[in-house]
């Protein structure tokens, strides 16, 4: 069911892969359902042009590590990103994301 989300999630970011990859937007406290419905009851999510954080609290701790995840899109494309995620997701799992590796190296918050 996690997979399914991710999956659906995914295809929605799609639209954005045309779009100039200059503009992303930030978003506090919206869509608390989103993060609830996610496998690992995240604290944030980069759904590019998005990043969503389920707080203040959670943008604080996580602003570098999810423009790391901007960076990323930025360097790859949108599809190929998240295409590339779901693919470390399911293969590596969360955790062993070579992305989110790369993104909690990144950010300060070491390699777990």
């Amino acid at each position: 069911m996690g997979y399914l989300i991710l999956i659906v999630l995914a295809l929605l970011v799609i639209q954005f892969g045309s779009m100039r990859l200059e503009k992303f937007y930030i978003r506090v406290g919206i869509f608390p359902w989103l993060f609830r419905l996610m496998p690992n009851k995240p604290l944030a999510i980069t759904l590019y042009p998005f990043i969503l954080f389920r707080d203040k609290s959670a943008q604080k701790l996580l602003m570098d590590h999810e423009m790391r995840h901007i960076r990323q899109i930025r360097k790859k494309g949108v599809v190929v990103f998240y295409v590339k995620y779901l693919y470390f997701n399911i293969r590596y799992g969360y955790e062993n994301n070579p992305l989110e590796i790369e993104a909690r190296k990144h950010s300060g918050r070491g390699e777990k």
